[in-house]
């Protein structure tokens, strides 16, 4: 008779000596993501009663990616490796950027968590990552983004750190796994304009508020606008005497791209996929 699900979780736990299956348990009450399970369900459980709560919390295929990553993340990766060997299971694009992120070492992965929060689109705080590990983390840029724009988002800042390498790694890794999915650019000819444009309503005008909330660096969009002559200097001036980035973006969309019409709304997409491309790349999505 076959072993079940169950029956290999059951091994794996039943092997662990008593310190770390206590690591496990903690860690399983701690971990990011949903469902929760509560701690005073888990705490006096033996490996039966955990093995129960696992799979009525996340199924038995959740409950062997949850085992298989709380064990990762207490640093018992022989046995993560031992149970995931057990039901060929596939690399998931979590499993990847993991991966990624354990490859370029302590300091850079400091350097990594520094650049995502000071970034253009500051969804995740430092606080939020500061004391996280390469599963905390990889975990907060799903959840915060989505699976495909996680990956983005990682492959970008690890160049910016120039983890060019790692970066190229992970590309590779996820191509299939990623899809279709866009790179962000536009495409050429007349196409480009119409992708900013939904259900006759353009993009400036769908995201109007997201927008205005934010884009935090007004200065650079003013500059090459100003440039293309879709501002004019009085306008420009105008709007730099805003003192905060949410009141200038306001006056920008409710002043000069009014008066330009479709052609300057699609000249500022274009500009803001330059300088702020996560944020795009994210409301474009939506």
């Amino acid at each position: 008779m076959a072993k079940s699900v169950k029956d290999h979780i059951l091994e794996t736990l039943e092997d662990l000596e008593e310190k770390d299956l206590k690591k496990f348990k903690n860690k399983l009450c701690d971990r990011e993501g949903e469902p929760k399970v509560p701690r005073g369900r888990v705490q006096k459980a033996d490996a039966i009663d955990l093995v129960n709560l696992l799979v009525s919390y996340f199924t038995e295929r959740g409950a062997a990616e949850v085992a298989i990553e709380v064990l990762r993340a207490i640093n018992l990766n022989q046995e993560a490796d031992e149970l995931k060997a057990k039901f060929k299971m596939p690399k998931t694009i979590k499993d990847h950027i993991i991966a990624a992120l354990e490859d370029i070492g302590d300091f850079e992965l400091k350097r990594f968590k520094a650049k995502l929060c000071d970034g253009q689109d500051r969804r995740i705080r430092r606080g939020a990552i500061e004391n996280g590990d390469q599963i905390d983390l990889a975990e907060k840029l799903i959840s915060t983004y989505t699976e495909k724009m996680a990956v983005k988002i990682t492959i970008d800042l690890l160049r910016a750190i120039d983890e060019n390498q790692a970066a190229e790694d992970l590309q590779d890794s996820t191509k299939e796994l990623m899809g279709g999915a866009s790179t962000g650019r536009p495409p050429a000819g007349a196409a480009a304009e119409d992708r900013y444009v939904k259900n006759g309503v353009h993009f400036v005008d769908r995201h109007r508020s997201a927008l205005i909330q934010r884009v935090t660096m007004v200065e650079p969009i003013l500059d090459a606008l100003l440039t293309k002559k879709y501002v004019s200097q009085e306008e420009y001036s105008l709007i730099l005497e805003e003192r905060t980035p949410v009141s200038r973006m306001r006056a920008l969309l409710t002043g000069p791209m009014v008066t330009c019409g479709k052609r300057g709304q699609d000249e500022l997409c274009r500009i803001l996929e330059q300088e702020q491309p996560i944020l795009m790349e994210d409301l474009m999505g939506q």
